[in-house]
């Protein structure tokens, strides 16, 4: 006899067993060829000229191989299986080219002026384009040793130095974006064919961002205290966005565009101290803050065009006037059910500051997609701690951080909608309405699934020992020490999947799995030995 829940959460064919592989590799080969030349002008004046030509190549492959149906028991390769799908093999390279030349000039090597101009040309450009320009400058002042300077400072100023800087940088297309590709197909007659998969985009280009930051290094206490500020403003135009196809064009998917402008604006902040240094006792904090502001300021897909769905199935979008991959979907906030778990009413968010009614009569889902959250962090921060005894013991800390971004928790997803078939089915009673609304909805209701990924997390901690000169000296050693780390060892978060920092396998930034391990909790020892 039958069981028919394993059925209906496994499938006819699932519930004799199902294997699924996949492999992900990525390569990155780095070529790099520079040359500086340094020359003195005068007894003030300086100059430092660099050329260089930078290659590099990125390479992506994939396999895949899955069938459900095992022949008998205790059998669990792929070739044991009844039923095999058919086997997914994806290799895919992009290559840049890269040249550039750079002037600096220094003055009482107090002030100094750079200015730089690179060239880059990238397999993925279109037909149309063939080379890519930016150039940049700089100016930094080392104001604290100007003589004036130190003598109007105060005592507890050791040193200060003013930067700011201009420059262009780029970012190219994703390998094939510009070319219309093709997948392989039966055709009639039993014959080979083909059938099209992208669309292509013969004018994409490298999106180029023009930012300019202003900032000061500072030290005090006769560098007992540092810090560093910077505030950068980066407008980026023809920034490279994703946005679905329609039908009319004959091609299904997404096409990637030249899309607008994107403006991204923040300040970065390092503080770091020397708490203690009295003879065999060092104490050393580090603190390290970051803020972005992202918003989308216009688009320029086609005309009018105010938002570009990222991912129709997801519900990311680029939206004037919003964050960049920002969540948008419906927002149950209060729901009836009754006993059987029907619901009754559920009201939604509106978008301006009220409710409104998430489905029609019929039961479709009416209300407006609303801003769900950012899914890139607006906040990160990282705090390290390092503490010497004596003169050959250390321990060291890592706490990080990121604040104020959510995630697609698939893995609660897929378990909800099978507790809906599994359990609400037999207690009604112990669903929850504002769930039970939004499982009414199906797919189209996806906020439950996007939640805080915020977390605070013990990255490292470990302990390391100098064993003393006199110990290994004999043996023809240098230097030999013995270090015990742990990583990843506590994260405070009220993330609901298994794991804040994992990504989804494709590799977005966005999605959380049910396929993905969380990070390792691991205790590491190690010998590190100098001859």
């Amino acid at each position: 006899m039958e069981n028919d829940t394993v059925v209906a959460i496994l499938g006819p064919n699932g519930r004799k067993g199902f294997r699924n592989e996949a492999r992900w590799d990525h390569f990155y080969t780095t070529t790099d060829f520079s040359g500086t030349a340094d020359l003195p002008l005068t007894t003030d004046l300086s100059s430092s000229t660099s050329v260089g030509v930078q290659y590099y190549t990125r390479e992506y492959s994939y396999l895949r191989a899955t069938g459900d149906q095992f022949a008998g028991p205790g059998l669990s390769t792929i070739e044991a299986l009844a039923i095999l799908d058919n086997p997914t093999n994806n290799r895919v390279t992009n290559n840049t080219l890269g040249s550039y030349v750079q002037e600096t000039l220094g003055w009482r090597d107090r002030l100094f002026l750079t200015g730089a101009v690179r060239v880059d040309n990238n397999s993925a450009f279109g037909n149309d384009i063939e080379l890519v320009t930016y150039p940049k400058a700089s100016v930094s002042w080392v104001i604290g040793e100007e003589p004036w300077f130190q003598d109007a400072a105060p005592s507890w100023l050791s040193q200060l130095r003013l930067r700011a800087a201009w420059g262009e940088s780029g970012e190219s297309p994703a390998a094939f974006s510009a070319l219309r590709t093709w997948s392989p197909v039966t055709a009639p007659g039993n014959q080979t064919g083909v059938t099209p998969t992208s669309s292509g985009n013969p004018d994409l280009t490298a999106e180029v961002g023009r930012e300019t930051e202003l900032g000061f290094d500072s030290q005090f206490f006769d560098g007992r205290l540092g810090l560093e500020f910077t505030y950068y403003r980066k407008l980026t135009e023809g920034a490279i966005l994703s946005r679905d196809l329609p039908p009319s064009t004959g091609f299904s998917g997404n096409q990637f565009v030249n899309a607008g402008e994107i403006l991204n604006q923040g300040i970065e902040a390092a503080l770091n101290a020397n708490l203690i240094n009295r003879g065999n006792l060092s104490w050393d904090v580090g603190f390290n803050i970051s803020h972005n502001d992202g918003e989308i300021r216009q688009l320029s897909g086609e005309p009018g065009d105010t938002s570009i769905v990222f991912n129709s199935w997801s519900s990311m979008e680029h939206r004037v006037g919003h964050a960049p991959f920002t969540w948008f979907g419906v927002d149950v906030v209060s729901a009836e059910v009754d006993a059987e778990g029907t619901v009754l009413s559920a009201m939604c968010r509106d978008g301006e500051g009220g409710t409104t009614p998430c489905f029609s009569e019929s039961g479709s889902v009416i209300a407006p997609r609303v801003d769900l959250g950012r899914a890139i962090p607006p906040w990160e921060m990282s705090l390290t701690s390092s503490v010497s005894v004596g003169s050959g013991l250390r321990f060291h800390a890592l706490v990080t951080s990121m604040q104020g971004h959510k995630r697609f928790d698939n893995t609660m997803r897929q378990r909800f909608k099978l507790y809906r078939i599994a359990r609400a089915n037999f207690y009604p009673e112990e669903m929850d309405p504002l769930m039970a609304a939004a499982l009414k909805g199906g797919d189209q209701i996806i906020d439950p699934w996007v939640n805080d990924a915020s977390f605070i997390r013990l990255k490292e901690l470990s302990a390391t020992y100098d064993l003393p000169q006199r110990y290994v000296q004999g043996f023809g050693v240098s230097r030999a020490s013995i270090q015990i780390a742990g990583r990843n060892l506590f994260t405070f978060t009220d993330w609901t999947g298994s794991d804040p920092e994992v990504m989804y396998t494709s590799g977005s930034r966005a999605f959380m799995a049910q396929n993905n391990l969380p990070l390792a909790q691991q205790i590491v020892t190690s010998i590190r030995v100098s001859f």
